[in-house]
């Protein structure tokens, strides 16, 4: 684990593109998340109409509900793509360096979907999917599913404190899509 500057994220982009995952069940979140692991599932209907729609799913592909929620982001570019690496930044003025990359994408009329993995450095092994959708009413929302297991002894020590962590995230992630589609 590292903790560096938060301004100071988009300088060690470069170190983490070639790092691997850190877990061999790359795109399971999108079909079924493997055992061993902790699973979280939220669900959250955050607006209606398709303007709405469109602003949260611009929200997540552009990095923005991470920002909104509360993280730095340094990613090289302004829009997710497949393969990417970013690097996630918690707390200011110094951050804990959370890499990740793009696991895959779907962008559907009526779906879009963000999934990262972790890679090395970051304190989860695991995988995380942010589903934007409407349906044929007009009711946007919002899913979030992973699966995540702690990557060394130290994090695995902080147990609920790491799991009530990451479920603060999750309704972050919610709030900053519903505020997104609202505005």
């Amino acid at each position: 684990m590292r903790v560096v500057r938060s301004g100071r994220l988009g300088e060690l982009l470069s170190t983490y593109v070639d790092r691997s995952f850190t877990y061999p069940e790359v795109g399971a979140t999108a079909t079924r998340p493997p055992d061993g692991y902790r699973l979280l599932q939220r669900r959250a209907i955050i607006g209606s109409g398709d303007a709405a729609f469109e602003r949260a799913a611009h929200a997540l592909m552009a990095w923005r509900m991470h920002e909104a929620a509360g993280l730095a982001v340094a990613a090289g570019g302004s829009t997710a793509s497949t393969g990417q690496t970013a690097l996630l930044g918690l707390g200011r003025p110094l951050s804990l360096v959370i890499p990740c990359r793009v696991a895959y994408l779907v962008e559907e009329p009526q779906r879009r979907v963000l999934a990262t993995g972790t890679v090395s450095g970051h304190p989860l092994t695991g995988e995380e999917a942010f589903t934007v959708t409407i349906d044929d009413g007009g009711a946007v929302s919002v899913q979030i599913l992973s699966f995540s297991r702690p990557a060394n002894p130290l994090v695995s020590a902080g147990g609920p404190f790491v799991r009530l962590g990451q479920s603060m995230a999750a309704t972050r992630y919610i709030r900053a899509l519903a505020r997104a589609a609202a505005t």
